[in-house]
């Protein structure tokens, strides 16, 4: 198991090497024209410190192609270093109702293009808002968001909310602080990261 930080613009300056995290995961996009600032930024920082990877695009429910290729398009110096993660939220997401639909659509161009079998990030009450059956058959990993408490720490508490059809998740987001650092952690090795 690796533990882990997902960073934006929120946190530009931060001392990654300050944070104990094993894996940094970064927005890269959102929609079709916003590239994050600090993204690239964040990247060489973790990457020197020798930091697990990954990139992730924030779904503005454009049409799911343009998105995907804009995320890949911006993204090209990171493929094969990096997972690559769609963030699938209702905040600034036109499409959000159609779930399980667009997000296939753009994780399979991302694959198309790329590859790289994307993880979907999503929090707990969304995946029983839909049927995400088609991702699990697909293969595409699952980063699930849940906090049962307040923590900030490295302690992570057990994991209480139901993931199906997902049999496991690859990643979970356990705390959400504002002005600090969302904690995360990695089910597998650092091998698994890589492969």
């Amino acid at each position: 198991m690796l533990k882990g930080i997902d960073i934006s613009n929120w946190q530009r300056g931060l001392n990654i090497a300050s944070t104990g995290a094993e894996f940094v995961i970064i927005k890269a996009t959102q929609g079709t024209g916003f590239v994050d600032p600090s993204c690239d930024v964040h990247y060489q920082s973790a990457k020197a410190l020798g930091k697990k990877l990954g990139v992730y695009h924030y779904a503005s429910g454009g049409d799911p192609i343009t998105e995907a290729d804009f995320f890949v398009n911006n993204t090209k110096g990171y493929h094969n270093e990096a997972i690559l993660v769609l963030d699938w939220e209702s905040n600034q997401n036109a499409r959000f109702n159609e779930h399980a639909s667009w997000c296939l659509a753009f994780l399979a161009r991302v694959y198309q293009r790329t590859g790289i079998k994307g993880v979907i990030y999503m929090s707990a009450s969304v995946i029983r808002a839909a049927d995400w059956s088609a991702l699990v058959r697909n293969d595409y990993g699952l980063w699930v968001a849940g906090y049962p408490d307040n923590r900030n720490s490295w302690d992570i508490p057990d994991f209480p909310y139901s993931i199906s059809p997902w049999s496991f998740f690859a990643l979970w987001q356990y705390t959400s602080s504002a002005g600090t650092l969302d904690r995360n952690i990695f089910t597998g090795d650092q091998g698994a990261w890589d492969r």
